[in-house]
């Protein structure tokens, strides 16, 4: 006869089995993690010089099985890894018989980052340029770019005549304080605005299109002398406008600017293929309409035979055109006009056909 097993006989055998299978698996992987071999570190690599990371990490970098013999190629790539860690200033590998010598210099720990004599540009934009942080390691190659980024800063402020210095306080222990001196010296302002190509229109007349100036004695009020790259692209498109606007459709034109050391400033010279000039020639229109005569219409045309073309018309004589079709009860819309170009001497003419 078979007596029944309680309930909770049951659920605590089932949790004494969960138990027992754990308690196995654990065994199993304390087992296997002390049958698992250690990484040896090989006995021919010997490192001096290191004081703050171990020596079997830098054994680390060379690919080599322990007691094997180092090629030259093995090692040149260990000394490339080793650098590119950033943790040493120097590295030098000297193959010794059958062993080879790894002498490391640590790179100091950076304790703290200050700049000086910064007066235009803040420190906490300085910061956000560089890329060096205090904890992290110092090598030389680091701190000359980051006086490349600070140098690259103050160039887009308009200042191209600063010096930044970077040295070092030694604080022991391998840390050290790091500080920027800076001197921004004077804005560098645009010394001369030069046009090269321009055969229609002068530079005092060019000069005035543009929103760069040229340095004088009261540049010290204006900012728009200093060079700035991002202004003289502006500039090359207000000129481009200009000239199309006075008939010169196919005009391009490009800008570059030169630090002179001797003047202490930028030469800016915009570069004109002003290409030909058009003009507009007989102007006819033609209407299609039976109540709408064309030649009524030619009071709202805006321009004149002679005039400069522009490839651009204005609103105010299609709205013009539109009351009038309105008052007849019309509806007008905007049409492309038919150009006809021929030669009209120095310049070209195009005939306009407003359909």
């Amino acid at each position: 006869m078979l007596s029944r097993v309680p309930g909770w006989w049951r659920g605590a055998k089932r949790a004494g089995n969960r138990a027992l299978c754990a308690a196995l698996l654990s065994a199993i992987a304390l087992g296997c993690a002390a049958a698992a071999p250690e990484p040896k570190s090989d006995p021919t690599i010997a490192v001096q010089g290191n004081r703050r990371i171990d020596a079997d990490a830098i054994r680390q970098h060379f690919h080599s099985s322990p007691g094997a013999r180092l090629t030259p190629a093995a090692i040149d790539a260990a000394l490339k890894e080793l650098y590119a860690t950033g943790l040493f200033d120097d590295v030098r590998i000297v193959p010794s018989g059958a062993h080879v010598i790894v002498t490391v210099v640590e790179a100091p720990v950076i304790e703290r980052i200050r700049f000086e004599g910064n007066k235009q540009i803040k420190d906490k934009d300085i910061t956000r340029e560089t890329g060096l942080k205090p904890g992290g390691p110092m090598t030389k190659s680091a701190v000359q770019n980051e006086v490349t980024r600070i140098i690259e800063a103050y160039h887009h402020n308009g200042r191209y005549d600063v010096k930044v210095t970077p040295k070092t306080i030694a604080r022991g222990d391998g840390r050290v304080d790091l500080v920027f001196e800076i001197q921004e010296g004077a804005k560098t302002g645009v010394r001369r605005i030069a046009f090269a190509g321009n055969r229609s229109f002068s530079e005092s007349r060019l000069k005035g299109v543009i929103k760069t100036t040229e340095s004088g004695w009261f540049g010290f009020l204006k900012t728009s002398d200093v060079y700035d790259p991002d202004r003289m692209e502006i500039d090359g498109d207000l000129l481009h406008r200009f000239y199309v606007k006075n008939g010169f459709a196919d005009a391009r034109v490009t800008g570059s600017g030169a630090y002179d050391p001797a003047q202490k400033g930028f030469v800016v010279t915009y570069k004109v293929d002003e290409g030909e000039r058009y003009r507009f020639g007989a102007i006819t229109i033609n209407s299609r309409i039976a109540t709408l005569d064309g030649a009524a219409l030619r009071g709202v045309v805006r321009f004149a035979p002679g005039d400069a073309f522009r490839r651009r018309g204005g609103g105010q004589g299609h709205r013009r055109d539109r009351d009038r079709g309105r008052q007849a009860r019309l509806s007008v819309r905007r049409c492309p006009p038919a150009l006809q170009p021929r030669s009209g001497g120095a310049d070209h003419e195009r005939g306009v056909h407003p359909r």
